[in-house]
């Protein structure tokens, strides 16, 4: 895992140190760097978190679908920079919630769920117009669950069984995305990456429409969808998230 770490780190360090560089070898580019920035979107997903134990007092391997599902609110964030072919982008998520789920025969799971991603990437954008066409990302995604299941019986002889996981997962992301104009005010961007490294792996899609309110912002609406796999020995744990996204971007 500290080897992961390392590499992961040292990516999306040279990646970062590299932009400067790239920036500085082409002498006619347009020096200056555009911005958009959310400091805020409201992601409501459908949110489903499966758990697999491999622990006593549970018999062999044990999975429990659902042990949270239900729709909430994520709060995220997304930041971003370019040049003529280079740039930066973050974001970060977060989410809180808990829920009790019966299986019948006196079998129930009560559990909570805290859930931070964070991502950090360089982009490359080979075409002429900033934040536009086809563009190639690569990075860091760190992820952060801390998850406390309880598998409850009514039997007297069967003691609870419990989970706990509280630790850091740091994994290489690469994606990539397309935005097109439809209209003079308008564009869509669909987006695909994948991640692995320390979790069991990592999928997000995203299809966002932008509205274009003034040269300084816009408003954007679309759908995302996020599975993430963290496994540990002798547990699994994998969440997902799909739904609708809005929010407000700022240009400058």
């Amino acid at each position: 895992m500290a080897k992961a770490n390392f590499l992961a780190g040292t990516l999306a360090a040279l990646l970062l140190a590299g932009l400067p560089v790239a920036a500085q070898a082409d002498e006619t580019a347009d020096s200056d760097w555009s911005w958009r920035v959310a400091p805020m979107y409201l992601w409501a997903p459908s949110i489903k978190t499966d758990l697999k134990f491999d622990q006593p007092p549970v018999p062999s391997t044990s999975r429990f679908g659902d042990i949270i599902s239900k729709v909430d609110i994520v709060l995220t964030g997304h930041a971003e920079t370019q040049n003529d072919h280079f740039g930066v982008m973050a974001d970060v998520s977060y989410l809180a919630l808990s829920d009790e789920t019966s299986y019948g025969n006196g079998l129930g799971t009560e559990a909570s769920l805290d859930l931070t991603v964070f991502e950090l990437a360089g982009v490359w954008s080979p075409g002429d117009d900033r934040f536009s066409g086809f563009e190639a990302f690569a990075g860091l995604r760190y992820i952060k669950p801390k998850i406390d299941a309880k598998l409850e019986t009514d039997s007297p002889s069967v003691p609870d069984a419990r989970l706990i996981l509280d630790k850091a997962f740091s994994d290489f992301m690469v994606g990539a995305r397309y935005t097109a104009k439809t209209s003079a005010r308008t564009e869509v961007t669909l987006r695909a990456d994948a991640s692995l490294g320390e979790t069991g792996g990592t999928e997000n899609f995203s299809a966002m429409l932008r509205w274009n309110r003034t040269e300084k912002g816009a408003w954007v609406l679309g759908y995302r969808l996020m599975n993430v796999k963290l496994d540990t020995p002798g547990t699994g744990v994998k969440v997902t998230q799909y739904g609708p996204v809005v929010g407000y971007e700022m240009k400058f």
